[in-house]
């Protein structure tokens, strides 16, 4: 795989998952901005369409979700 490829089919989706959880930081079951989060999700699905890695990238980025919100919420009791 060449650096340009490289970066194309995993770097870019990496980096914008990333970006994507950070936008859960604040995320809970009664807070955050979810909608954000939902366009974002759309976005990068359209964005790598195809890309295999970006999609397991994906579906960790839903669990991921749950994670954060859980851990919000414990941390609000």
């Amino acid at each position: 795989m060449t650096d340009v490829s490289f970066k194309e089919k995993i770097y870019d989706p990496y980096n914008e998952v990333w970006k994507i959880i950070k936008l859960l930081q604040h995320c809970s079951s009664t807070s955050g901005d979810w909608d954000l989060y939902k366009k974002e999700l759309d976005r990068y699905a359209k964005e790598f369409d195809g890309n295999k890695f970006a999609e397991d990238l994906g579906m960790f980025l839903l669990q991921a979700a749950e994670d954060i919100k859980g851990v919000n919420d414990r941390e609000k009791k």
